[in-house]
């Protein structure tokens, strides 16, 4: 087993892997673009919103959708996804290690720091489609 399985698990990705894996299939690209779509619509029903669309707007823009899956592990929390709207669209991919607070309580501070990422991202995007 290499250290990264040790530490982490079974599989290992990095925020590079999952924004191209993400572009493509937004793309269409994975398999098919129906296969793709159908990925994207099991996606968008994930029910964890504790960490990317914490702070989204998505009660001043009803276009906002947002297709992610989310993942914890000890000291680690990610949130991959992709992001459209009206006016903002692009993939993100937010990997926080070495947490020093374990847990999924909504006031962990590696998950608040998440969705903060997020919400700077959405800001970011949402300017430069303007």
């Amino acid at each position: 087993k290499t250290a990264e399985a040790l530490r982490f698990g079974i599989g290992v990705s990095t925020p590079l892997d999952m924004i191209i894996l993400l572009e493509k299939l937004a793309k269409g690209e994975i398999i098919s673009e129906p296969v793709s779509r159908q990925i994207i619509s099991i996606l968008r029903n994930q029910q964890d919103i504790a960490m990317a669309q914490r702070y989204l707007p998505f009660s001043a823009d009803s276009t906002l959708m947002v297709s992610n899956k989310t993942g914890s592990l000890d000291a680690v929390k990610c949130d991959v996804g992709i992001v459209s709207g009206a006016n903002v669209h692009y993939v993100y991919a937010i990997f926080c290690d070495q947490s020093k607070e374990a847990g999924a309580q909504l006031d962990n501070k590696t998950m608040l720091a998440v969705a903060k990422a997020s919400e700077l991202f959405f800001n970011y995007f949402k300017e430069k489609e303007k």
